[in-house]
Order: C-alpha cells, then structure tokens, then sequence
C-alpha cells in the first residue's frame, strides 16, 4: 500500500540546510552506516548527524544535536504506529484496546530496545566522536531523532518513514510481537 501525504517542513535552523558543515570520517562513517540500516540516503546529511549527535554543553543548541529532530520525531514515529495498528486491527477493536497497545509501543523501553537490536546504539556520536556509553534514554531519542531527520530529510513524505518504520519494526520487534501481554490485556484484546 503507498502512501503519500504532503505536509508543509517545519521551521528548521539553518544549522540544517544552508549552513555547510564540514563533516569528519569518523561522522561520515557513522551516517553512512545509518543510511545503510535504513536503506535510505540523506539528501541533508546534516540532519543524519544531528540526529545521531548527543547533546553536551558545547553543542547545548537543541538544531545541534538530536533534541529538535526528538521533539519532531516521536510525533512522526507515533502516526507510523497507530497507522500500523490501524492496518493491523481495521477498527475492529475499541479504542481503549488499541490506547494499551500503543502505550507500549511507544513507550521509551520499547524504543530503547528497537535501537539496540537495529544496531542504531553503535552509531551514536558525542562530540564528533563515537559515543559508546548509550543508555536507554539516549537510545530512544536517537531512535525518534532518526524518524524526525528522514521525514524532513524526505520532504515530509509519510510514505518513505512508515516504509523504513515497518523494516525496522519487522527487524527487531515486530509489533504482534513487541509487547508484554497480561492475561487482563490478553482478554481484553
């Protein structure tokens, strides 16, 4: 099924697209390596690099390091779930049931976790260095970090995220199985 929704970029800083950066080995070793796991080439490769660079007190600037394309990332990743759920569940389940689902699904452990077995936590950078103490917080935020930087980097083309969104959940944790399920929620569902 193709998707194709246009909605008008945001406001980015010109840190993203009119500014030219230049990037180290060790920075293009690491997006080339994010572009790879996507299966997605950045037309910004800047963006790549935000989304991949930690916040310290030297790139504190939230459009220097991941914490812009986070804030806009988890929305993007949160309409890629429920368009999943939807798909999945053809509004056959009440509202309630798909709110618990989602609560998982979205949830930083579960986000920590998709990173990790994507292999996203071994690119991290910090100070334009590989960054090798990640913790589950840094992991989801890289995690909707890199969903933010392919939909803009994209043109805001909902159809090229939920395509790499359905790879990576289908790679790591595929949605019917990605949740805990409780015997109340197991009767519920």
């Amino acid at each position: 099924m193709l998707y194709c929704i246009h909605i008008p970029s945001p406001c980015v800083s010109p840190s993203f697209s009119e500014q030219s950066m230049s990037l180290t080995e060790i920075e293009i070793g690491q997006i080339s390596k994010l572009e790879e796991l996507l299966d997605y080439a950045f037309r910004d490769r800047e963006l790549a690099l935000h989304a991949l660079s930690v916040p310290t007190i030297a790139n504190g600037n939230s459009y220097e390091n991941y914490q812009y394309l986070e804030f806009y990332g988890d929305r993007v990743y949160n309409l890629c779930v429920i368009t999943l759920l939807n798909q999945k569940h053809k509004m056959r389940v009440s509202p309630r049931k798909l709110d618990a689902r989602m609560k998982h699904v979205v949830s930083n452990s579960h986000l920590a976790k998709m990173a990790q077995r994507s292999g996203l936590t071994n690119l991290a950078l910090k100070d334009g260095k590989i960054f090798q103490a990640v913790t589950k917080r840094h992991a989801s935020d890289i995690m909707e970090a890199v969903y933010g930087a392919v939909f803009i980097d994209s043109g805001n083309d909902f159809a090229t995220i939920f395509n790499i969104h359905l790879a990576l959940e289908e790679n790591t944790t595929p949605l019917s199985k990605s949740a805990p399920i409780s015997p109340q929620q197991n009767a519920a569902l």
